[in-house]
């Protein structure tokens, strides 16, 4: 189980450095440097490789106690949810970085729901942020409600799987 808690805490590092990302893109939109010279895209992409090694890890695991004896098998349910939700979770988070660091600043409603995902995947996470009830829909923001609430959502069931376990 302990890489299981290690693909969480890579998607939750993943989560973090692409908002760190965003952000320095929007603290100066004047400044256009490239991707490949920001220093915060790069550790981006560096927790991105990281998160799927870690994934990568944890779903060799768990393919593997699938093929041992029954008695051997355990959390079974639980850490099938956590592989299949944290990879959701990356997905969303991979689709929605480059649209969101084109904007010209995150909605409120947006970042809220950023950081409730950011803390439902934080072991540490004293208090997780409420999801906003509603994100922003006008124009270009349309496209980001969907993967935004799926990525939520899959990080909520992934917090509920891994406190269930005592992963969390």
């Amino acid at each position: 189980m302990p890489l299981a808690q290690e693909a969480i805490a890579a998607a939750h590092d993943y989560i973090l450095a692409v908002q760190a990302y965003i952000t320095s893109v929007h603290a100066d939109p004047e400044q256009k440097i490239s991707s490949a010279d920001n220093e915060r895209y790069v550790q981006a992409q560096l927790s991105r490789k990281n998160m799927h090694t870690a994934f990568g890890a944890f779903a060799d695991s768990f393919y593997r106690m699938m093929n041992e004896p029954k008695s051997k098998q355990i959390h079974i349910k639980e850490l099938n949810t956590i592989l299949v939700q944290t990879d959701a979770v990356a997905s969303q988070i991979a689709a929605i970085a480059p649209v969101l660091a084109g904007l010209d600043k995150i909605p409120p409603n947006m970042q809220q729901t950023l950081t409730n995902v950011s803390d439902l995947l934080d072991k540490d996470a004293q208090a997780i942020t409420e999801a906003p009830s509603q994100i922003e829909t006008e124009g270009q923001y349309g496209s980001l409600v969907f993967p935004l609430k799926q990525m939520q959502q899959a990080a909520l069931r992934i917090r509920q799987q891994a406190t269930n376990i005592g992963l969390m």
